[in-house]
């Protein structure tokens, strides 16, 4: 099976990302709204602490990188 393109969107909040991925995903597009704030802390068992992740950049670029292909829109 062949690889997507997959185009990525880079927008500032309160852009629409959120609202295109909620209302739009698979019609006809396949979309991620990768939202940054997932890799921006420490999780310990599931919760999330008040410890910023040191890989923070490393985490966050590795799944858009790990998604591309898969999907045809990652909101970033």
């Amino acid at each position: 099976m062949d690889k997507k393109i997959t185009v990525v969107i880079s927008a500032f909040p309160a852009c629409g990302k959120s609202y295109t991925y909620k209302n739009f995903n698979g019609k006809p597009y396949t979309m991620l709204d990768s939202d940054s704030s997932k890799y921006s802390w420490i999780y310990e068992n599931g919760i999330k602490t008040d410890k910023r992740n040191p890989n923070f950049i490393e985490d966050y670029i590795a799944h858009i990188k790990e998604n591309i292909g898969k999907v045809d829109v990652i909101f970033v």
